[in-house]
């Protein structure tokens, strides 16, 4: 009896503190500020493909700069994709304006928001 109590005990101390581990990870991805892999493949590319859509007159290709979590949503940095895109953006732009676009994206309502110049200070990860 006492053999079947103390195994039933251990059992269900074992589950308890998995699921106290469960808990403890899912709360740590609920206030961390850092993306995953898969948030960045996955609504980073939405990002990417959105913008691309608004740029094809531009002829300029877009890619996945850094990325972070503020504000309880997701924040992209969009860049252009290689050096001639760089060049080509640049050459557009003020001389103290960033080529880089931040795209926010709230999971709950599936909105995209672009921001660009002073906009894009509130999203940055830094403040």
């Amino acid at each position: 009896m006492s053999r079947t109590l103390t195994a039933l005990l251990i059992v269900t101390n074992v589950a308890t503190g998995y699921q106290a581990w469960i808990y403890y990870q899912r709360h740590q991805a609920a206030i961390s500020s850092k993306t995953t892999d898969r948030e960045r493949e996955v609504f980073g590319a939405a990002c990417v493909d959105w913008l691309n859509e608004k740029t094809k007159e531009r002829e300029v290709s877009l890619a996945v700069g850094r990325s972070w979590k503020k504000h309880g949503q997701l924040v992209f940095e969009i860049i252009p994709a290689s050096g001639q895109d760089w060049a080509k953006v640049v050459e557009k732009l003020p001389a103290e304006e960033l080529p880089a676009v931040i795209c926010t994206y709230d999971r709950q309502s599936g909105v995209m928001f672009a921001a660009t110049g002073s906009e894009r200070d509130r999203w940055m990860f830094y403040e």
